[in-house]
């Protein structure tokens, strides 16, 4: 079987067609099966890679191409059976991180293409982090969902060890509508502005992620192009925004899943502000989605300072994600 050239110069080379499956660069019209297949290898409810998601790694591939890169493999009769991505961070050097992903058909498993898979990522990721200027090491990372025993044994044998586990806490909107609405209430009492993101929030709130996700090891700041394509994945107005008259002091982007559901993608808290902001924050984010959601998800390390809030505005642990790691 003939495999596809690559067509990035000096590219890694794709896995090997031996093994049954013809490989190319993904492209958006392929967004459908890759959805599928996602959707295969997933155990759970929480479903991490979702259409906002995969279109925006599509995306990224071409407006970042020196540190992006998706493939999807394709059996004899032209259907999508893998897919695979690599994403490099080029901010944060001298230690550069590249994230990968992959997954794989159920019929195909077992048969090599994982750690073909593996391999594939591994030197690609090496490839694109080396050219990031400044760069002196590398750090591999892949997100694995606990209940997913099969991709963990799969990243374990490809060298990759535990480095983070983060809990999904739940919150059934109707159920905790009422709770919300009185943390909206008492929001708005103290002076504060509780609303849907606005165009005008965007600045201010990259500079704030980029303050956070710098103390980060799980998140890294995003540049000007991911964070574009992460306000691209939000649901603008199913997001909550807190200012006073200084601007935004704390905020919660949700990205829109299917059957009612939303995932806070970002989120964060203005540095000193008062206690009584981050106390309500999630729970007035229920109350202003209450009409339109049926779950709230948001996903916290163990150490983190919200999860007391968390569990006290009603919300419940449900499911872990786990980051699986690298270092060269």
């Amino acid at each position: 079987m003939a495999q596809w050239s690559d067509p990035v110069e000096g590219g890694v080379e794709f896995p090997p067609p031996h093994l049954g499956l013809t490989w190319r660069r993904a492209q958006v019209s392929d967004l459908e099966r890759m959805l599928a297949l996602a959707a295969q290898a997933t155990t759970g409810v929480n479903h991490i890679r979702c259409e906002p998601m995969m279109l925006a790694r599509l995306a990224r591939m071409n407006v970042l191409p020196e540190y992006s890169d998706v493939i999807a493999g394709f059996d004899s009769e032209g259907v999508m059976q893998a897919f695979a991505s690599v994403i490099v961070n080029h901010l944060n050097t001298p230690i550069v991180r590249a994230q990968v992903e992959g997954v794989i058909s159920r019929n195909w498993r077992q048969k090599g293409v994982g750690r073909a898979v593996l391999d594939w990522q591994d030197g690609r990721a090496r490839q694109l982090a080396m050219t990031v200027p400044g760069a002196t090491g590398i750090q591999i990372d892949s997100l694995a969902e606990g209940e997913n025993s099969e991709l963990r044994r799969l990243l374990a044998a490809g060298g990759f060890t535990p480095a983070e586990a983060r809990t999904f806490y739940l919150a059934n909107v109707s159920q905790l509508a009422q709770v919300g609405r009185e943390a909206l209430d008492t929001l708005r009492a103290e002076g504060f502005q509780a609303r849907p993101l606005a165009a005008k929030d965007l600045a201010q709130l990259q500079e704030m992620n980029n303050s956070t996700t710098s103390r980060s090891s799980f998140l890294k700041p995003a540049g000007d192009e991911d964070w574009r394509l992460l306000i691209g994945m939000i649901n603008a107005d199913a997001s909550i925004v807190i200012a006073d008259s200084r601007g935004v002091v704390a905020y919660d982007l949700l990205e829109e899943g299917r059957r009612g559901a939303g995932l806070v993608r970002a989120r964060g808290v203005r540095e000193g502000a008062p206690e009584l902001v981050a106390r309500h924050m999630f729970a007035a984010h229920v109350g202003l989605v209450a009409s339109r959601f049926t779950e709230l998800r948001i996903l916290a390390g163990d150490d983190d300072p919200i999860v007391d809030s968390l569990l006290a505005d009603g919300f419940s642990p449900d499911g872990t994600l786990i980051r699986y790691s690298i270092e060269i």
